[in-house]
This record gives structure tokens, C-alpha cells and sequence, in this order.
């Protein structure tokens, strides 16, 4: 587990999905499942790639929301500013 989480990668896309989608897109990085590189894994144990895949998919999927957090929260700033804005 612990190398899949020190391997574990972010998508920037989810920054996007959540400045779009706002809590929709926090809701599709937490259902998504990130895929893992299978080259990694040639000749490691069963037990070993079974928690790595774990490990990776975790920190991957809490990295995803974050980022759809952010995007989300970033929307929301920038409304607010336009908002304010007008006279």
C-alpha cells in the first residue's frame, strides 16, 4: 500500500470537472477509479499488486477531489467577484 500511495498521481481534468460541474465533479472524481500501470507490476506477488492497486487508487481518488474541490472553490470566488463587480 504504501508504494501505490507514494506513486499515486493526480489529474489536473478534475480542476476542470469541478470548476464546471461544481459538486458534481467532486462526485465523479470520488467515484472514479484511477487506473494503474500495469508495467510497474510485472513480477510482483498477488498481494503485493493487490495493495499497491489499493494504496494508488485511494490516493489517487482523495488527490482528484481535491482538485475538483479546488476548481469548485475557484468558481465560486470568481463568481463572486464578477458579482460584486458590477455596479
Amino acid at each position: 500500500m504504501y508504494h501505490g500511495e507514494q506513486d499515486s498521481k493526480a489529474n489536473p481534468v478534475f480542476f476542470v470537472a469541478g470548476a464546471g460541474c461544481g459538486c458534481f465533479g467532486i462526485g465523479f472524481a470520488y467515484l472514479n477509479k484511477p487506473s494503474v500501470n500495469i508495467l510497474t507490476l510485472t513480477g510482483k506477488s498477488e498481494v503485493y499488486i493487490i495493495g499497491y492497486t489499493k494504496g494508488y487508487q485511494n490516493k489517487s481518488r482523495n488527490k482528484n477531489m481535491i482538485y475538483a474541490s479546488v476548481g469548485w472553490l475557484f468558481w465560486l470566488a470568481f463568481y463572486y467577484i464578477i458579482l460584486n463587480s458590477t455596479p
